[in-house]
């Protein structure tokens, strides 16, 4: 107050005026140090402020909550222990097939072939309209054994 020009009190945002109980060691603080008297619109712009960051860091929370309850139904939708395929192929280190699930040429039933190290057939298990049906292969290629 007393040395302290009017102007800096109004540049600073607040004028104290002659308050009882107001010194002047208060009076010469800026705006924002601990302690110091602060005018309504500064109260407003350190508020505005603060609802500002609590908004941004809301925003970020409900954007974490959205993505990890999305993975989580994906995660739910398809059960990990469950494998869809048209097809399964079983290679050795060296890509040989060794054996083939899938569907017959026919797409008359399933088919499961078991292969040898030269890539020979050796057993067939078929499934289709007139039941399953087990065919064991020689080296040669010629049936040893089938049932039915």
């Amino acid at each position: 107050m007393r040395g302290e020009s009017l102007a800096r009190r109004v540049a600073w945002g607040y004028d104290i005026g002659d308050r009882p109980g107001v010194s002047s060691v208060v009076a010469n603080k800026h705006p924002r140090e601990k302690g110091a008297i602060m005018s309504t619109d500064g109260r407003m712009e350190k508020m505005e402020g603060q609802l500002a960051r609590i908004r941004w860091v809301n925003r970020c929370l409900i954007g974490c909550i959205v993505v990890s309850l999305g993975v989580w139904f994906i995660s739910m939708a398809f059960d990990r222990r469950t494998v869809w395929a048209k097809q399964f192929i079983v290679e050795d280190g060296n890509g040989k097939v060794l054996a083939a699930l899938g569907m017959r040429k026919d797409k008359a039933g399933p088919e499961l072939v078991l292969l040898d190290e030269n890539g020979k057939v050796r057993a067939v298990l078929v499934v289709d309209k007139d039941g399953p049906r087990v065919t064991l292969l020689g080296a040669d290629g010629k049936v040893i054994w089938s049932a039915p």
